[in-house]
């Protein structure tokens, strides 16, 4: 499956359009948007990575995101995934929104240290309070992902709108739908679901996220 951000804006989807109590409910600007990382896709002939399916839904509803005017600065989250050499998860995010959705990296900061989703929030905490960023957050990641997020970021007590890039896609452009319909109904959704269903039980009795660290540390090599 492939995923791109269109060239031109394309036709909305049909009975698409948001009421205006929808609107009103709807933050004009979010302080910053947050966008998780994902285990990028890697070439071993090449020895290059590049965005995995999720990762470039992510993206690109972050890129639409800010295009629209819905975020003052992105903060991207995901460390070197395989190994020092290579670019960290959240190079290849900004790149990719540098590239195709030409956003200015001035607006961007990036994390490059963590390697899971509770490093990811926790070292964005830290950012936040660093630059002095307050106000309206959002954090962007996947459908199957958003209870586990939702979870840790109530366990740091960070306030943030959690959005699905499946849903943000949908609303923005019918250019997406058949391939997204496909892909949340596939046996890949099926596993990552129980997956995560897996990873939310271990979060109550391991809400540091020590045991899914050990865990995802081993698949990744």
């Amino acid at each position: 499956m492939s995923i791109e951000a269109p060239q031109n804006k394309p036709e909305e989807i049909e009975n698409g359009e948001k009421t205006d109590i929808e609107k009103e409910k709807e933050p004009k600007m979010f302080e910053a948007v947050i966008i998780l990382g994902n285990l990028p896709d890697f070439d071993r002939d090449k020895n290059q990575i590049k965005l995995s399916f999720d990762g470039k839904m992510r993206t690109i509803a972050t890129g639409e995101m800010y295009k629209e005017g819905l975020a003052r600065k992105l903060i991207i989250s995901g460390g070197k995934t395989f190994g020092e050499e290579l670019p960290s998860e959240a190079q290849i995010i900004a790149d990719y929104l540098i590239k195709h959705f030409e956003i200015p990296e001035e607006v961007m900061i990036k994390e490059e240290d963590s390697t899971d989703t509770v490093e990811n929030i926790k070292n964005v905490e830290k950012i936040l309070k660093d630059e002095n960023i307050s106000g309206k957050l959002a954090v962007i990641t996947n459908t199957y992902h958003i209870q586990r997020v939702q979870k840790i970021l109530k366990e740091e007590g960070l306030e943030a709108n959690a959005v699905t890039a499946e849903e943000m896609l949908l609303k923005r452009s019918g250019h997406y739908k058949p391939l997204l319909e496909k892909y949340l109904s596939s046996g890949s959704m099926k596993v990552k679901k129980i997956k995560e269903a897996v990873l939310r039980s271990l979060l109550i009795i391991d809400p540091q996220g020590k045991i899914p660290r050990i865990i995802t540390s081993k698949t990744r090599k």
